[in-house]
C-alpha cells in the first residue's frame, strides 16, 4: 500500500483520541505503519500531541464537573494527585529509623 498524504493522515488524527489504533483503522493499515507516517512528519506528530492534549482537557473538565456536583469520591481522587503539595496522596511517609531482624522460625524466641 503507497503511503497516505499528509491530509488524510491529519483526518485520521481528528477525533481519534490520540489512539494509534482507531487511526490506523481509520486509515485502512496496520498500528505500526500509522505510527511510522506519523513519525516521519513534525506535522503530524504536533497534529497528535494536540488530540491526546485535547482528550485530556476533557477528562480534566469531566473530573472538575463532578467535584463542583459534590462527587466525594472524584474529590479524593483529585486530592491524593494533585493536592500533595498540601499534604493529601496516597502515601505513607515514615521517619525515624527501621530495623530489621531476621530470624529462623524455628527461633523459641518468636
Amino acid at each position: 500500500m503507497s503511503r497516505k498524504t499528509n491530509e488524510a493522515i491529519l483526518e485520521a488524527i481528528k477525533d481519534s483520541g490520540g489512539i494509534m489504533s482507531t487511526i490506523a483503522r481509520k486509515l485502512g493499515v496496520t498500528w505500526h505503519t500509522a505510527d511510522s507516517w506519523i513519525r516521519e512528519s513534525g506535522e503530524l506528530m504536533e497534529a497528535l500531541k494536540d488530540e491526546k492534549e485535547t482528550i485530556l482537557d476533557m477528562a480534566e473538565s469531566t473530573l472538575l464537573k463532578r467535584i463542583k456536583d459534590g462527587d466525594e469520591q472524584s474529590a479524593k481522587w483529585y486530592l491524593s494527585k494533585i493536592g500533595k503539595l498540601r499534604g493529601y496522596g496516597d502515601s505513607l511517609a515514615i521517619e525515624g529509623g527501621i530495623q530489621i531482624v531476621y530470624a529462623d522460625k524455628d527461633d523459641e524466641r518468636l
